[in-house]
């Protein structure tokens, strides 16, 4: 044909073979097809790379060997052909296995003198290969991805300088954040209390020393200002001994911390109530030796220490029977009841140090374990009835909440009222948009907005300004002062003043003009293709037996950066690295002799000195009388093949890490719920020497016998749910001992979306159990103390709603519990009179001692008691705590 005088090749009467044979040349099939898309010709790779072993009728329709599924696609590249543009695109052909086989075409038309379409070059590549490695490396990395987000602990990976690169769903929530991109978008620097900020930069100069970073404890501030504690841990990643960057792991200790508050809490309230009760109390062990007293019972029995009462035996001292006592040991009865306690006991007494002999009534209750199976101890109330003025002593206790708020910042920033009226912005914002702070304001969001994303933009200010959202992003076109546009990235959200009515709308803009109109012109640039060399994606080179190059493509020239003139007077060893020579002598040698072209991978030396990956397919041309005339190769450049090679291996090294460093134990288990791949941590729990030993084990082998059903029933309702947290077994070690731990499982699915395993993630929550037990036992002291006082005693507030009584006092005023929760302070006394005087004495004295008054009981009958009032904290609140002491109880 004609056209090929106008390339780069030599003219077609210079090569000793047909059309066809310099076809079989190429690397690549190759088919010409008529205007009406019949095949004129084609090289032998074609039907082999279809999987024929017969010939392909010329004449035959091209359509007729294409998968249904890219018949669209040629029909519109033939339509472009007719119009004179090649084209570039995947289609798939059919083939004798009736798989479709996916290729990419790239495609030239010719056109005669008369500018009439005369035929199509149409080169198909193969890229089955790259298709299925693909999928391949698609798979390893959401298999690594569910890992990553299937702890339950923040993991996030920045570089060196502490740029967020990738975080999971749970260090977004940690960070208070809804999307990855806001993350992205600021270092972790600006996450961190400003106190703790300079320790990252410690952390990673110690990471960068090999040192790793385990169970550090920082705070982080969320946007709104909440403080999160959390424990840090990091690792490395490196590069040719080079940090590139690090991977966090961020748990959250805010329930911990809960955890521990609640239990100084109990453990305070209950040393409060034992220790400042004005009620003599000792602590019993189940044999009645005296383990501990208050200070009121030393003071009481005139001693200086516990320790000189440990010879005291409180059932033989008190002369109880031992039907009593065996009642009280079996749980028959929660204390000696009052009516025994006043009969049996009143006529008992110690004697007395500091006051010689008094007077005392003994109470004594079991306390149980808390499965209420076994006594553990008994609680002794010793009451002195000698002086019966003695007021009791106050509960006391403490709390206090701290809480800090810090504000954001941000550059770039334009302001806007509810009206979108504009009413500042920053000197960045000004210079965008060419104004002055006073003309800006005079403006509305949609003087400087292109009409057709405004019409985008007011439903989604309209929902911010109704706080349906927080905030929002969008890329749009600014109208500058002088008529021009931009693109600008813009994140707009509410500012809400407290105490100022008007709602403000702040927007951060950065300038992405430079970056779209590079996005566009590389867009452009794909489609210029002008001749058949550079139809073909590789670089063309010819060279003389001694290595001089004779011609090159275009492509060839700009993958080596010189021009044509100037690779005519080098030979090719002179770009190819010394290390090469041998091997390549050794081929080139090969070739003149055999005649055959081989493939091989080498490097070659650019103008400017950097070295690339190629990969050559070459041959030797022969004359006339076959001798050898000159080479052919076709030359690709790997450099962009080998990085993305290398950024996988990369990338399945990090998750790997992830993975074999997270401190939460990990496992990938198949259907069956058999352990495909455990991290140490997980070996370490289960009592085993290496993850090894629990490859094939099964994880119900793991669990104690009683949760294995419900193990069974959980794995199902995970193919439909896809994740279950916060699932909580009874496990196995090696050794068959027990422990507890919280499981969260996330399913894995393959290519398909075919389910084909599952994640578990373990954590050993015995601490937080046996924290819980404590909580426990110090609630159920304070119950028992409280509730065993004979003494009537209420906790009210301030406005006199009641709190809390005792037993006794519901027995003295004769109300039910629910009949008390009705009324108020003053109802139980004579009248509200006498309770505003009891009032003018406490605020004058802050306590009421000894106070002789009468009490109104649920009968309506009025008697005498004896009232001792004074301030404490209960549940967190400033209350009065009364006793009401009458002479015959």
């Amino acid at each position: 044909m004609s056209e090929n005088s106008d390339g780069p090749f030599y003219p077609l009467e210079e090569f000793p073979y047909s059309h066809t044979s310099f076809l079989n040349l190429i690397s690549d099939a190759i088919v010409i097809v008529s205007p009406d898309g019949k095949i004129k010709s084609y090289n032998n790779l074609f039907p082999s790379m279809l999987g024929l072993d017969f010939e392909i009728p010329m004449n035959m329709n091209l359509t007729d060997l294409l998968c249904d599924c890219s018949e669209d696609v040629y029909v519109k590249d033939i339509k472009k052909w007719e119009k004179g543009t090649s084209t570039h695109s995947e289609w798939s052909w059919t083939s004798r296995g009736e798989e479709c086989v996916p290729t990419i075409v790239s495609a030239r038309p010719f056109f005669d003198n008369d500018h009439k379409h005369t035929s199509t070059i149409v080169i198909v590549t193969d890229i089955t290969l790259r298709k299925k490695a693909e999928e391949e490396l698609r798979e390893k990395h959401e298999l690594y991805q569910a890992l990553v987000h299937a702890t339950p602990d923040g993991v996030i990976l920045t570089d060196s300088s502490l740029n967020i690169l990738m975080t999971n769903k749970q260090a977004l929530s940690l960070f208070g954040l809804s999307e990855e991109k806001e993350a992205l978008e600021i270092q972790m620097t600006d996450l961190v209390h400003p106190q703790q900020q300079e320790l990252l930069f410690t952390y990673i100069e110690k990471i960068e020393n090999g040192q790793p970073i385990t169970y550090q404890e920082i705070t982080l501030v969320q946007p709104k200002g909440n403080l999160i504690p959390i424990e840090l841990s990091a690792t490395s990643i490196s590069h040719e001994k080079k940090l590139t960057g690090v991977v966090w792991y961020l748990r959250n200790l805010t329930e911990k911390y809960q955890a521990k508050r609640n239990l100084r809490e109990s453990e305070q309230k209950f040393r409060s109530v034992f220790e400042k009760s004005p009620t003599s109390i000792f602590l019993l062990d189940s044999l009645g030796k005296i383990t501990r007293a208050n200070s009121a019972a030393l003071d009481l029995l005139g001693i200086d220490s516990v320790e000189e009462l440990r010879s005291y035996r409180i059932f033989e001292e008190l002369d109880l029977d031992n039907t009593v006592i065996s009642d009280l040991r079996r749980g028959n009865i929660q204390h000696v009841s009052h009516r025994i306690r006043f009969d049996r006991v009143r006529d008992r007494y110690f004697k007395s140090n500091r006051q010689g002999e008094i007077w005392v009534d003994v109470y004594i209750a079991p306390k149980t374990n808390p499965n209420g199976t076994d006594i553990s101890e008994y609680i002794v109330h010793a009451i002195d009835v000698t002086e019966k003025r003695k007021a009791e002593e106050s509960l006391k206790a403490s709390e206090q909440l701290y809480r800090n708020i810090f504000a954001e910042a941000g550059i770039g920033i334009g302001y806007a009222n509810q009206d979108r009226e504009l009413d500042g912005g920053n000197s960045t914002f000004l210079d965008m948009l060419g104004y002055t702070e006073e003309e800006l304001t005079k403006l509305r969001i949609n003087d400087i907005t292109d009409p057709e994303d405004m019409k985008k933009e007011i439903p989604i200010l309209q929902e911010i300004l109704e706080e349906k959202r927080d905030s929002f992003q969008i890329d749009k076109k600014f109208i500058r002062k002088d008529g021009s546009k931009f693109w600008g990235r813009t994140t707009i959200s509410l500012m809400d003043e407290p105490g100022i009515d008007q709602k403000y709308l702040v927007g951060i803009v950065e300038d992405i003009t430079l970056r779209r109109e590079q996005k566009e012109a590389l867009r452009n640039s794909e489609e210029v293709f002008h001749n058949i060399f550079d139809t073909i994606r590789y670089g063309i080179v010819y060279a003389s037996l001694d290595g001089f190059i004779e011609n090159a493509n275009q492509a060839y020239l700009d993958m080596l950066g010189y021009t044509l003139e100037e690779l005519r007077e080098k030979q090719y060893q002179e770009f190819t690295p010394k290390r090469w020579a041998d091997f390549e002598e050794e081929i080139v040698n090969e070739m003149i002799a055999t005649g055959i072209g081989k493939r091989y991978e080498k490097e070659y030396i650019r103008k400017d000195g950097r070295v690339i990956p190629i990969e050559i397919h070459a041959w030797v041309m022969k004359d006339e009388l076959g001798n050898p005339k000159r080479m052919f190769g076709l030359i690709r450049d790997i450099t962009e093949e080998k990085r993305e090679q290398n950024e996988w291996r990369e990338l399945e090294e990090k998750y790997r890490i992830v993975v074999n460093t997270n401190p939460d134990a990990i496992a990938l288990l198949n259907l069956n719920s058999e352990y495909l791949l455990v991290n140490k941590q997980l070996a370490v729990l289960h009592g085993f020497t290496s993850p090894e030993e629990m490859i094939g084990l099964q994880s119900t082998e793991l669990i104690v016998e009683e949760d294995r059903d419900r193990a069974l029933e959980n794995r199902q309702r995970l193919l439909a749910e896809d994740t279950i947290k916060s699932i909580e077994y009874q496990l196995l070690r090696k050794d068959g001992s027990e422990f507890p731990a919280l499981v969260n499982i996330s399913l894995v699915r393959d290519v398909e979306n075919n389910p084909s395993g599952f994640v578990a993630v373990v954590r050993d929550i015995s601490h937080q159990k046996m924290t819980e037990r404590k909580k426990v036992q110090s609630e159920h002291k304070f119950k028992t103390i409280f509730n065993a006082s004979p003494v009537a005693m209420i906790v009210a507030g301030y406005d006199g709603v009641v709190r809390e009584v005792n037993e006794a006092f519901k027995e003295l005023f004769g109300y039910s519990e629910k009949e008390i929760r009705e009324l108020k302070m003053h109802q139980f006394f004579s009248s509200p009179s006498k309770y505003q005087d009891v009032l003018k004495v406490w605020y004058k004295e802050k306590h009421v001692r000894d106070l002789q008054i009468a009490i109104k009981l649920s009968s309506g009958k009025e008697i005498p008691a004896q009232l001792n009032l004074e301030l404490g904290n209960f549940e967190g609140m400033r209350v009065m705590i009364a006793t009401f002491r009458v002479a015959d109880r």
